[in-house]
Protein backbone atom coordinates (compact mmCIF):
# COMPACT_ATOMS: atom_id res chain seq x y z
CA UNK A 1 0.00 0.00 0.00
CA UNK A 2 1.59 3.48 -0.65
CA UNK A 3 1.49 5.65 1.34
CA UNK A 4 0.42 8.85 1.05
CA UNK A 5 1.60 12.26 3.85
CA UNK A 6 -1.72 13.62 5.24
CA UNK A 7 -2.94 15.42 8.18
CA UNK A 8 -4.14 12.86 10.84
CA UNK A 9 -5.96 15.41 12.59
CA UNK A 10 -7.33 19.07 13.01
CA UNK A 11 -4.78 19.33 15.64
CA UNK A 12 -1.84 19.07 12.64
CA UNK A 13 -3.19 21.66 10.80
CA UNK A 14 -1.54 25.32 10.65
CA UNK A 15 -4.98 27.18 12.33
CA UNK A 16 -3.65 30.81 11.69
CA UNK A 17 -3.38 29.91 8.28
CA UNK A 18 -6.83 27.49 8.04
CA UNK A 19 -8.74 30.84 9.81
CA UNK A 20 -7.15 33.02 7.09
CA UNK A 21 -8.26 30.48 3.94
CA UNK A 22 -11.93 30.62 5.56
CA UNK A 23 -12.18 34.54 5.79
CA UNK A 24 -10.81 34.51 2.13
CA UNK A 25 -13.40 31.81 0.82
CA UNK A 26 -16.31 33.21 2.81
CA UNK A 27 -15.53 36.82 1.62
CA UNK A 28 -15.33 35.57 -2.22
CA UNK A 29 -18.97 34.04 -1.75
CA UNK A 30 -20.94 35.49 -4.72
CA UNK A 31 -18.31 37.18 -6.57
CA UNK A 32 -17.19 36.89 -9.48
CA UNK A 33 -14.68 39.38 -9.75
CA UNK A 34 -12.61 37.90 -7.39
CA UNK A 35 -8.69 36.86 -8.28
CA UNK A 36 -6.31 34.11 -7.72
CA UNK A 37 -4.07 36.42 -5.97
CA UNK A 38 -6.47 36.69 -3.34
CA UNK A 39 -5.65 32.91 -2.59
CA UNK A 40 -2.33 32.73 -2.28
CA UNK A 41 -0.84 29.20 -1.61
CA UNK A 42 0.34 27.66 1.17
CA UNK A 43 4.10 26.79 0.97
CA UNK A 44 3.41 22.89 2.01
CA UNK A 45 0.45 22.76 -0.31
CA UNK A 46 2.42 24.63 -3.42
CA UNK A 47 5.52 22.22 -2.39
CA UNK A 48 3.33 18.73 -2.92
CA UNK A 49 2.12 20.62 -6.27
CA UNK A 50 5.60 21.29 -7.62
CA UNK A 51 7.04 17.85 -6.26
CA UNK A 52 3.94 16.52 -9.34
CA UNK A 53 4.91 18.48 -11.66
CA UNK A 54 9.33 17.70 -10.95
CA UNK A 55 8.02 14.25 -11.42
CA UNK A 56 5.96 14.63 -14.57
CA UNK A 57 8.33 16.64 -16.05
CA UNK A 58 10.71 14.17 -15.86
CA UNK A 59 8.46 11.09 -16.31
CA UNK A 60 6.67 12.70 -19.64
CA UNK A 61 10.87 13.46 -21.14
CA UNK A 62 11.50 9.68 -21.17
CA UNK A 63 7.89 8.70 -23.13
CA UNK A 64 9.06 8.02 -26.68
CA UNK A 65 6.18 8.34 -28.43
CA UNK A 66 5.39 11.65 -26.56
CA UNK A 67 8.99 12.93 -27.67
CA UNK A 68 7.66 12.33 -31.79
CA UNK A 69 4.19 13.76 -30.78
CA UNK A 70 6.35 16.88 -30.02
CA UNK A 71 8.61 16.89 -32.51
CA UNK A 72 5.99 16.69 -35.29
CA UNK A 73 6.32 19.28 -38.25
CA UNK A 74 2.56 19.26 -38.13
CA UNK A 75 1.97 20.49 -34.61
CA UNK A 76 2.79 23.68 -32.91
CA UNK A 77 4.90 23.82 -30.13
CA UNK A 78 4.40 22.22 -27.00
CA UNK A 79 2.80 24.35 -23.92
CA UNK A 80 3.84 23.27 -20.41
CA UNK A 81 2.58 26.06 -17.86
CA UNK A 82 -1.14 24.73 -17.51
CA UNK A 83 -0.64 26.01 -13.56
CA UNK A 84 0.45 29.18 -14.78
CA UNK A 85 -2.18 29.83 -17.18
CA UNK A 86 -5.27 28.81 -15.73
CA UNK A 87 -4.27 29.46 -12.05
CA UNK A 88 -7.96 28.75 -10.81
CA UNK A 89 -9.22 26.52 -13.05
CA UNK A 90 -10.91 23.08 -11.95
CA UNK A 91 -9.28 21.17 -14.09
CA UNK A 92 -5.96 22.42 -14.58
CA UNK A 93 -5.17 25.02 -11.92
CA UNK A 94 -2.60 25.72 -9.59
CA UNK A 95 -4.44 22.31 -7.80
CA UNK A 96 -4.90 19.94 -10.53
CA UNK A 97 -3.83 16.60 -9.30
CA UNK A 98 -1.71 16.06 -12.73
CA UNK A 99 0.84 17.74 -14.59
CA UNK A 100 0.33 18.17 -18.90
CA UNK A 101 1.78 18.99 -21.79
CA UNK A 102 -0.06 19.40 -24.75
CA UNK A 103 0.47 19.80 -28.50
CA UNK A 104 -1.93 21.74 -31.30
CA UNK A 105 -2.03 20.84 -34.84
CA UNK A 106 -1.23 23.66 -36.83
CA UNK A 107 -4.65 23.74 -38.71
CA UNK A 108 -6.05 23.48 -34.57
CA UNK A 109 -8.40 20.50 -35.67
CA UNK A 110 -6.53 18.24 -33.12
CA UNK A 111 -4.66 17.85 -30.34
CA UNK A 112 -2.32 15.78 -27.98
CA UNK A 113 -2.12 15.63 -24.31
CA UNK A 114 0.58 13.84 -22.26
CA UNK A 115 -0.40 13.61 -18.58
CA UNK A 116 1.39 12.46 -15.88
CA UNK A 117 -1.73 11.93 -13.49
CA UNK A 118 -1.46 11.97 -9.59
CA UNK A 119 -2.75 9.88 -7.00
CA UNK A 120 -5.30 11.50 -5.46
CA UNK A 121 -7.35 10.71 -9.18
CA UNK A 122 -7.70 7.24 -7.65
CA UNK A 123 -11.16 5.08 -7.39
CA UNK A 124 -9.57 3.87 -4.39
CA UNK A 125 -11.00 4.80 -0.92
CA UNK A 126 -7.89 4.49 1.58
CA UNK A 127 -5.30 2.46 -1.19
CA UNK A 128 -4.92 3.95 -4.87
CA UNK A 129 -6.61 1.69 -7.67
CA UNK A 130 -7.61 3.11 -11.18
CA UNK A 131 -8.21 6.62 -12.31
CA UNK A 132 -11.85 7.68 -10.86
CA UNK A 133 -14.52 8.15 -14.16
CA UNK A 134 -15.35 11.77 -13.02
CA UNK A 135 -11.19 12.68 -13.37
CA UNK A 136 -11.52 11.09 -16.79
CA UNK A 137 -14.28 12.92 -17.92
CA UNK A 138 -12.89 16.39 -16.39
CA UNK A 139 -9.82 15.98 -18.95
CA UNK A 140 -12.00 15.00 -21.84
CA UNK A 141 -14.27 18.10 -20.77
CA UNK A 142 -11.51 20.61 -20.88
CA UNK A 143 -9.42 19.22 -24.08
CA UNK A 144 -12.79 19.07 -26.13
CA UNK A 145 -13.32 22.66 -25.71
CA UNK A 146 -10.33 24.37 -25.58
CA UNK A 147 -9.46 22.47 -28.59
CA UNK A 148 -12.97 24.29 -30.04
CA UNK A 149 -12.64 27.28 -28.36
CA UNK A 150 -8.84 27.66 -30.30
CA UNK A 151 -10.08 26.56 -34.03
CA UNK A 152 -13.05 28.60 -33.40
CA UNK A 153 -10.45 31.24 -32.15
CA UNK A 154 -12.82 32.25 -29.37
CA UNK A 155 -13.70 30.43 -25.62
CA UNK A 156 -17.09 28.29 -26.15
CA UNK A 157 -19.06 26.47 -24.34
CA UNK A 158 -19.58 22.91 -23.57
CA UNK A 159 -23.57 21.58 -24.77
CA UNK A 160 -23.22 18.00 -23.75
CA UNK A 161 -20.16 15.28 -22.82
CA UNK A 162 -20.62 11.88 -23.49
CA UNK A 163 -17.97 9.73 -21.90
CA UNK A 164 -17.60 5.92 -22.29
CA UNK A 165 -15.14 3.93 -19.80
CA UNK A 166 -13.64 0.82 -22.00
CA UNK A 167 -11.22 -0.61 -19.74
CA UNK A 168 -9.43 0.21 -16.23
CA UNK A 169 -7.39 3.21 -16.54
CA UNK A 170 -4.41 2.27 -14.13
CA UNK A 171 -1.80 2.62 -13.30
CA UNK A 172 -1.52 5.93 -11.35
CA UNK A 173 0.34 7.85 -10.11
CA UNK A 174 1.39 6.82 -14.14
CA UNK A 175 1.43 8.75 -17.71
CA UNK A 176 -1.89 8.69 -19.92
CA UNK A 177 -2.31 10.31 -23.50
CA UNK A 178 -5.44 11.91 -24.66
CA UNK A 179 -5.97 12.95 -27.99
CA UNK A 180 -8.53 14.86 -29.50
CA UNK A 181 -10.10 15.88 -33.01
CA UNK A 182 -12.76 17.52 -34.51
CA UNK A 183 -14.91 15.13 -35.69
CA UNK A 184 -17.21 17.42 -37.56
CA UNK A 185 -19.17 20.65 -37.80
CA UNK A 186 -22.76 21.67 -38.47
CA UNK A 187 -23.15 25.63 -38.03
CA UNK A 188 -22.03 27.01 -35.08
CA UNK A 189 -22.27 23.42 -33.61
CA UNK A 190 -18.60 21.73 -33.12
CA UNK A 191 -18.49 18.11 -32.69
CA UNK A 192 -15.28 16.78 -31.03
CA UNK A 193 -13.86 13.53 -30.47
CA UNK A 194 -11.19 12.24 -27.70
CA UNK A 195 -9.53 8.94 -26.76
CA UNK A 196 -7.61 8.32 -23.37
CA UNK A 197 -4.79 5.69 -23.99
CA UNK A 198 -1.66 4.88 -22.46
CA UNK A 199 0.38 5.90 -25.51
CA UNK A 200 2.58 2.81 -25.51
CA UNK A 201 0.88 0.12 -27.16
CA UNK A 202 -2.81 1.70 -28.56
CA UNK A 203 -4.33 0.51 -25.35
CA UNK A 204 -7.73 2.38 -24.95
CA UNK A 205 -9.17 3.49 -21.48
CA UNK A 206 -12.30 5.60 -22.66
CA UNK A 207 -13.79 7.43 -25.72
CA UNK A 208 -15.67 10.72 -25.32
CA UNK A 209 -17.86 12.80 -27.76
CA UNK A 210 -18.38 16.68 -26.84
CA UNK A 211 -20.58 19.23 -28.67
CA UNK A 212 -19.17 22.59 -28.49
CA UNK A 213 -21.12 25.90 -29.78
CA UNK A 214 -18.83 28.22 -31.06
CA UNK A 215 -20.07 31.36 -29.86
CA UNK A 216 -18.35 34.01 -31.96
CA UNK A 217 -22.30 35.11 -32.65
CA UNK A 218 -22.53 36.07 -28.76
CA UNK A 219 -26.57 36.94 -28.90
CA UNK A 220 -27.10 33.22 -29.79
CA UNK A 221 -25.36 31.58 -26.81
CA UNK A 222 -28.38 30.83 -24.90
CA UNK A 223 -30.40 29.79 -28.14
CA UNK A 224 -27.77 27.63 -29.56
CA UNK A 225 -27.10 25.88 -26.25
CA UNK A 226 -30.90 24.95 -25.75
CA UNK A 227 -30.87 23.68 -29.24
CA UNK A 228 -28.09 21.55 -28.97
CA UNK A 229 -29.54 20.27 -26.22
CA UNK A 230 -33.21 19.50 -26.94
CA UNK A 231 -31.58 17.97 -30.37
CA UNK A 232 -29.36 15.66 -28.37
CA UNK A 233 -32.34 14.40 -26.19
CA UNK A 234 -34.75 13.77 -28.93
CA UNK A 235 -31.87 11.47 -31.21
CA UNK A 236 -31.81 9.57 -27.29
CA UNK A 237 -35.67 8.66 -27.72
Amino acid sequence: CVQIMALESPNDRDEEAFRRFVSQIRNSNGSTNVCSDEFPEDPVVKAWYDAIDEVGIDRLSREEWWYKVINDPQNLPVMKTHRKRFPVHYVVGRHSPWYHEKVISKDKRRSTYAIYVGPFTSNGANKIGTMQGGAQSSLFDFATGELASAYAAHPSPTAYLNVQMKKPAHPIPGVFRLDCWIDRIEGKKIYVHGKLSNGTNGKVYAEAESLIIDTRNKGRITADLSDAIKTKNRSKL
